[in-house]
């Protein structure tokens, strides 16, 4: 004759069972917050690079208020889009 487990009638769980659900459970966490922290990383260095861009254009405009000579702003803008942008050529025809 079979008795029913004592206690609430749920069998007890095996420990090494609970200790690699919970190890599985800590992996997945991990790989998640990794993830996470990449597209943060990502995320973080295209706003350093956009903010780059800002201080440089808030540069340019605070330099040619002052300029009188269109020459002057023109050169100052070309100077601006070649730091500023992936440009390979720049050429007047």
């Amino acid at each position: 004759m079979r008795f029913p487990p004592a206690g609430d009638g749920r069998a007890q769980a095996d420990p090494a069972n609970q200790e690699r659900a919970e190890s599985a459970k800590l992996t997945e966490q991990v790989k998640l917050l990794v993830k996470t922290e990449q597209r943060l990383y990502r995320s973080q260095n295209e706003l350093d690079y956009q903010l780059t861009r800002i201080r440089a254009l808030g540069t340019f405009s605070l330099a040619t208020s002052i300029a009188d000579d269109p020459g002057t702003i023109l050169d100052r803008g070309v100077k601006l889009i070649a730091e500023s942008f992936l440009v390979d050529v720049v050429a007047a025809r």
